[in-house]
């Protein structure tokens, strides 16, 4: 009761926090508008507004710090070193090239300062503060939903310039836009599914969003969506309450489920030019490279740059985003490999612990009954699926606050005194 009482001063600003929170995707959505007419600015507004955001949330934890707090301001300390080493050595580093650097190595922080954030929001929520971050779900997944469908209307980016192919909106961002996606559905998914028992409303849910994920024509949207939809269904606690009458009906769902998720890809995607790009892809290189959009080749480039042209140095600490980009005229897109040769052998080895410990901690929540954290689990295993296919997820700009409140709910476990039909009331629904 007394850590309760502790943090009623930071209600207030949670709640301007949170408030803040529902103008990510606005703003996102705005900065394309701006680009597309051709205005650019030094900073992106969508970059500064997250960044206002960030700091909202940095002065929050700061007011009463922590052990793991300090520990990621540690590691976004250790992430900047290789760039300022950079660029002391090199007299084409200008003070813009660290600049951008930093704030690309922000993105990787985002997402754990806001993880750190929503834990402490979680373990104490209020009533208003519930309402608030149910209001911010709905609301962004309306507005990324709109921008999806924008593109019937002929308007937003196309996701793939060959022909004006998929969408992302008006979301200046590529396989991003699939994490977003992911996160946003998984949590109202599992709301459905899980917390509500709306089992129809889940499976119409369902389809709308792999109508969504179609429209992108992104593999990993598409098919991401198939495979958060599969693990939520797959709770391994109904093992032990299975009869007949629960087979009959879940055998039934899948005979009916999977052959319509085909036909109804299939109806969309015949007559489309992402089919027509599949199919050619598919003939022109081997599978690998394939489910990989040619990243293995990227790595194959990358790999002897690193091993014999680098210095111990780089090897360890890496030499920076701009640095590695610069040498392979690219970037990876698979999270660990962007990591490896931006950070070096050190921060290959911090990504993979803080992957591992998310894992335990999740799994270890969800044993002790939390609510929310198979769901944490569950879309754990989803995004680093897809950073080891498809990338941008741990480093997403649009996406990375969203995976922070979507992990931090592993820390929810509602109050004795709240009972279920108040959870079903004030959380997502």
């Amino acid at each position: 009761m007394n850590s309760i009482n502790s943090n009623r001063p930071f209600y207030n600003f949670d709640w301007l926090i949170i408030s803040a929170m529902f103008f990510l995707l606005p703003v996102d959505m705005i900065n394309g508008i701006l680009l597309k007419g051709g205005i650019q600015f030094f900073i992106s507004i969508g970059q500064l507004y997250k960044l206002f955001v960030l700091l909202l949330v940095i002065i929050r934890l700061a007011i009463k710090p922590k052990v793991d707090f300090l520990i990621v301001i540690g590691v976004f300390i250790l992430f900047t070193i290789p760039s300022i080493i950079q660029f002391f050595k090199n007299d084409f580093y200008t003070p813009r090239i660290v600049f951008d650097d930093i704030i690309k190595t922000s993105k990787y922080i985002s997402i754990f300062i806001a993880l750190i954030y929503f834990r402490r929001v979680f373990r104490f929520p209020k009533i208003f503060t519930r309402k608030l971050l149910k209001n911010w779900i709905i609301f962004s997944y309306i507005v990324f939903a709109i921008n999806i469908l924008l593109k019937y209307v002929g308007l937003g980016f196309p996701f793939y310039d060959y022909n004006n192919t998929g969408t992302t909106g008006f979301f200046y961002a590529g396989n991003e836009i699939s994490a977003l996606h992911l996160i946003l559905y998984g949590i109202i998914a599992y709301q459905l599914y899980e917390i509500k028992h709306a089992k129809w409303k889940f499976y119409l849910f369902f389809l709308f969003n792999l109508f969504l994920g179609i429209t992108i024509t992104s593999k990993t949207a598409m098919l991401g969506t198939v495979m958060v939809t599969g693990l939520i269904i797959a709770n391994p606690e109904n093992l032990n309450k299975i009869n007949l009458r629960k087979l009959i009906i879940w055998f039934s769902s899948i005979a009916i489920l999977i052959p319509l998720t085909i036909y109804f890809a299939i109806r969309l995607l015949r007559d489309s030019l992402i089919w027509h790009r599949f199919y050619y892809f598919y003939h022109k290189w081997d599978f690998v490279t394939f489910i990989f959009s040619q990243r293995n080749l990227r790595v194959e480039k990358m790999w002897p740059i690193y091993k014999e042209q680098w210095s111990f140095l780089e090897q360890m600490i890496g030499g920076g985003q701009y640095y590695y980009e610069n040498q392979l005229k690219s970037v990876i897109e698979i999270d660990f490999f962007d990591i490896l040769f931006a950070y070096g052998i050190i921060g290959a080895l911090i990504f993979v612990l803080v992957i591992i410990l998310l894992f335990l901690i999740a799994y270890v929540q969800y044993r002790n009954g939390y609510p929310y954290a198979r769901l944490s689990l569950l879309m754990l295993v989803v995004l680093t699926l897809e950073s080891s296919i498809a990338g941008h997820v741990f480093n997403s700009g649009i996406a990375g606050i969203f995976i922070g409140a979507c992990l931090g709910l592993m820390y929810y476990k509602p109050h004795k005194s709240i009972t279920t039909e108040e959870i079903k009331n004030t959380m997502i629904s």
